[in-house]
């Protein structure tokens, strides 16, 4: 693996060019990634550098997949969910989670608050 060539490359280019190639438009796909149209095209300049290939031709409907473009989608597709599944927090489970609560109140709150989950803890803690 080379990793210095692997550290220039810039995650953000790959993550646009996933949304072009799901989009194949410059406007939606600049839409969706929260950037102007002209910081996607910057992107799409640097990515055919990076990538050696034009990876989009102009069309009537929008803009055309390359071969090299396709063969690059699936993989990217991949990529995008790891990179979101490394990104997510884990999934709290309260049946299985050992954290420790503590409940700060002043004393004219319990009345109002505890009788309506108070119960469904204890019954919980019990199991």
């Amino acid at each position: 693996m080379n990793l210095e060539k692997l550290s220039r490359i810039d995650l953000n280019l790959l993550l646009c060019l996933n949304v072009l190639l799901e989009e194949c438009n410059v406007t939606r796909a600049a839409n969706r990634l929260c950037l102007s149209q002209s910081a996607v095209s910057k992107s799409l300049a640097k990515l055919r550098v990076l990538f050696d290939d034009p990876l989009f031709t102009r069309h009537a409907h929008g803009l055309l997949p390359t071969p090299r473009a396709l063969q690059l989608k699936p993989k990217l597709e991949v990529l995008v969910t790891h990179m979101q599944s490394i990104t997510e927090p884990p999934q709290f489970s309260p049946t299985t989670s050992e954290y420790r609560f503590h409940i700060a109140a002043v004393e004219s709150v319990y009345p109002l608050i505890m009788p309506h989950f108070l119960p469904a803890i204890l019954v919980k803690a019990q199991t």
